[in-house]
């Protein structure tokens, strides 16, 4: 039985709860990208909130670090799930807010998310892990698959008139042992309505192991699986270049775009106006490391 959370919140609160169930970690740059406006006073009214939504204890931070990145990001409480359980769109098969694996889904939100979050055309649809584990499948949208034998790190969806292309979303940090391997090939290459997959993996040695799987057992379509090395990720995010598969060369950006015939060619303009690596990969917790904080400071100073 859920517990019952005796405090009203303000819309925008909920929202960000919302927002860091569906997600699972997000970092206070993506909150303030979906949530806020970027305007200059915007910044501490921003910070205030997650803070009094932390003293509240609704959300918590989490903080670390490893060989690759550093990271800082918010997440659901107990409290906070609580609050939001009963008015989220359908009943849950399985109670769950947290993350099992910190740095694993701070970077599924980067990959999945992405650039989608400054600008989403229509005909783009995403549907999170934490989507895919939570809900019952016959609740799931119609073109989400609802077989369980393997659940991916997430699916986009790019439709337009005539056409529907379904995107499975894959994080790989760590290796497998080689036959989950060739059950997750062979999990792909029977499920057609899967146009293809999207990798982002630790380094070239875990992606020829994951190849190497995937053609050992039937390898019936290894062109669907699309390569992306973290390296290389967390220096130019969705303009790094997919390294193996069938848009091999292509960035992650030019990917989505040569897919999807909706995406207006001044996106990219608009596109180039934000930067990804700040709101999704830097480790940024209050408004001093905003840049409009930043931009602020320096005219307060110059007055």
């Amino acid at each position: 039985m859920t517990k019952t959370v005796s405090m009203s919140l303000p819309k925008t609160d909920v929202m960000i709860l919302n927002f860091l169930w569906r997600w699972k970690v997000v970092t206070s740059l993506t909150l303030r990208q979906i949530l806020l406006s970027s305007s200059q006073n915007k910044d501490w009214n921003f910070y205030r909130k997650l803070r009094q939504l932390e003293a509240q204890g609704f959300v918590e931070l989490k903080a670390g670090s490893n060989e690759i990145l550093k990271y800082q990001v918010w997440q659901l409480t107990k409290k906070g799930f609580d609050y939001i359980v009963d008015s989220l769109d359908v009943v849950l098969r399985e109670n769950g807010y947290g993350s099992e694996n910190v740095f694993h889904d701070f970077l599924v939100t980067a990959f999945h998310l992405g650039e989608w979050i400054f600008v989403k055309p229509p005909g783009v649809e995403l549907f999170s892990e934490q989507e895919l584990r939570r809900n019952w499948p016959s609740n799931y949208p119609y073109w989400v698959p609802e077989i369980q034998a393997h659940r991916p790190d997430g699916y986009t969806l790019l439709k337009g008139s005539n056409y529907k292309k379904l995107i499975a979303v894959e994080v790989e940090l760590s290796a497998k042992n080689y036959d989950i391997y060739q059950d997750i090939g062979a999990f792909y290459d029977d499920m057609v309505s899967i146009d293809s997959i999207l990798w982002l993996v630790r380094d070239e040695a875990l992606k020829d192991k994951i190849l190497k799987a995937f053609k050992s057992r039937r390898g019936k379509r290894p062109e669907i699986h699309n390569f992306v090395l973290l390296d290389h990720f967390k220096e130019e995010f969705w303009k790094a270049k997919i390294v193996e598969g069938s848009q091999k060369g292509s960035s992650v950006r030019e990917y989505y775009s040569n897919i999807h015939l909706n995406i207006d060619p001044k996106l990219s303009a608009i596109w180039n106006t934000f930067d990804p690596l700040m709101t999704f990969l830097k480790p940024v917790k209050s408004p001093y490391g905003m840049t409009t904080y930043a931009n602020s400071a320096k005219q307060r100073k110059a007055d």
